[in-house]
């Protein structure tokens, strides 16, 4: 006779914790019911996704608007158009290296953090081009 738990069917079923190297290699996480995606309202669902889709819709849409500033900005600052484009350029290469920075830092650390720092970042950096008072403070607020 068997000592392990059989089912209604006849077959036997083996009950097998698994081990501290097995749950270690697993790579499963257990969320708490309240920060479970799955729990979420309908409403902070929608929420969620209004805010990461308009903040990704403005920091695009940032090089879009800054080109056609180009011409107002080679003239205000008596600069050639290629200065005023190499300002585009580095923040379009921003936005293609910037998450491969990023994206690991998301996976360690919460995406929740990661938006908040890096839109954070954002602000700072691009306000002072906002006000900028000659070229050299423009490239000055690039992070680069």
């Amino acid at each position: 006779m068997s000592t392990s738990p059989a089912s209604s069917s006849g077959t036997v079923h083996a009950i097998h914790e698994k081990t501290p190297v097995e749950r270690e290699s697993s790579k499963e996480v257990l969320l708490e019911p309240s920060f479970d995606p799955k729990h979420f309202g309908t409403t902070r669902k929608w929420t969620i996704i209004l805010v990461v889709s308009f903040a990704s819709l403005c920091v695009t849409s940032t090089s879009s608007i800054a080109a056609f500033t180009e011409n107002a900005v080679a003239e205000e600052f008596h600069v050639s158009h290629l200065v005023t484009i190499l300002s585009i350029s580095l923040f379009v290469l921003g936005l293609a290296i910037g998450p491969l920075f990023v994206g690991p830092l998301s996976e360690m650390y919460g995406r929740n953090w990661i938006y908040r720092i890096s839109f954070g970042l954002f602000f700072v950096f691009t306000w002072p081009v906002a006000f900028a008072p000659n070229i050299g403070q423009i490239f000055r607020s690039f992070p680069l």
